[in-house]
């Protein structure tokens, strides 16, 4: 009977013992599936609170806008702008009045502008006469080609002169002469791309010195 008998407690607390083990595991259970559902919790609301930031620093950001008014653009706008030939129509006044015709291009740089011309020019008054072509150049310290500037002069003329005789007629004599001259002029912008101009000229010419008066367009 005392066999049996300890037999009996043996299974009561063997029965005891693992339905504690079962209570055990159940409650590590629950305590595991708490914690993930906190740290799942938590870390959504982590995710949902940095893509809510990213969003609003977008909003806030200014978009990058090329600007179209900065100096290289306004450099390039300037330059499709700016003429590249330009024409001249000149009288010569005082001594020896005529006419002048030229082209040319114009040569832009960071702080000079200078135009280089062809002209044809013919001058008459009495018995003399004048015909010649020159090369001509203005160099302008104002990028618009307003106010002072240098003018160089370099061509060749040829020179018909009549010697009046007693009686009438006259003898005739031919010359080709240096054209050659420097000064100084003043330009007055009158339009878009057009010019008044006033300038006077000293060098080694048939005349040594002379006064015009030019339209450049």
């Amino acid at each position: 009977m005392k066999i049996i008998g300890i037999l009996v407690l043996l299974m009561l607390l063997c029965a005891v013992s693992s339905a504690g083990n079962g209570l055990f595991l159940k409650f590590n259970n629950l305590n595991i599936t708490s914690t993930q559902r906190q740290f799942n919790s938590s870390g959504s609301n982590d995710i949902v609170n940095v893509i809510i930031a990213n969003n609003i620093h977008n909003l806030n950001e200014v978009p990058n806008v090329p600007n179209f008014h900065s100096e290289s653009s306004t450099d390039l706008l300037e330059s499709i702008e700016r003429p590249k030939g330009c024409f001249l129509f000149a009288l010569d006044t005082v001594i020896l009045p005529g006419i002048q015709l030229g082209w040319g291009q114009i040569k832009y740089d960071s702080t000079y502008v200078r135009e280089n011309m062809v002209t044809l020019h013919l001058n008459t008054i009495g018995f003399v006469t004048t015909m010649g072509s020159s090369w001509n150049v203005n160099r302008f310290r104002s990028l618009d080609r307003a106010g002072l500037y240098n003018c160089f002069n370099l061509g060749l003329d040829y020179v018909i002169m009549i010697g009046p005789e007693p009686g009438g007629g006259g003898d005739i004599k031919h010359y080709v002469f240096p054209n050659i001259s420097y000064g100084l002029g003043y330009s007055f912008k009158i339009g878009t791309n057009s010019f008044f101009r006033i300038s006077l000229d000293f060098g080694l010419k048939l005349i040594i010195s002379n006064l015009k008066i030019s339209f450049i367009f």
